[in-house]
């Protein structure tokens, strides 16, 4: 576990960390079907590659939020149509917030509001994807 250990703290990369998730799941998965006990090393893989994922994803996420922060105008948020509504607010589902009426409407945010709530659903369910919704020998417990 010492060596695993110290490959998970020099990876940078959340895909990378997915893709070790995932490798060590099987392994998991096979040895336990040998009838090996592999709890200790579940326990240990499991909090190590989570803690590790989330310390990567979030300053991921940091930095591509101070980019949008750094490049945004701070003037407040003009829509004009629907459409426009549309590829400003995305997928957010935010029309009981910020309902968009027919004409010309202005919000009192720029556009980095979206856009941050859109980089921030992505960790989320990126996150979700990765660690929490496939039970198996290493999510369980």
């Amino acid at each position: 576990t010492n060596v695993l250990k110290e490959k998970v703290k020099k990876s940078d990369d959340p895909n990378s960390l997915a893709s070790q998730k995932n490798f060590l799941s099987v392994f998991c998965r096979t040895m336990n079907s040998y009838g090996y006990v592999i709890d200790t090393f579940n326990d240990f893989a499991r909090a190590a590659l989570r803690e590790r994922y989330l310390i990567v994803t979030t300053a991921v996420i940091n930095n591509l939020i101070k980019r949008n922060f750094t490049a945004d105008n701070f003037i407040p948020l003009t829509i004009r149509n629907e459409t426009e509504y549309k590829s400003v607010m995305g997928n957010l589902n935010l029309k009981e917030l910020f309902p968009h009426k027919s004409g010309e409407i202005s919000y009192p945010f720029s556009k980095m509001v979206p856009s941050c709530i859109q980089t921030i659903k992505r960790f989320l369910s990126s996150c979700q994807h990765t660690f929490f919704s496939q039970p198996g020998p290493m999510d369980t417990g």
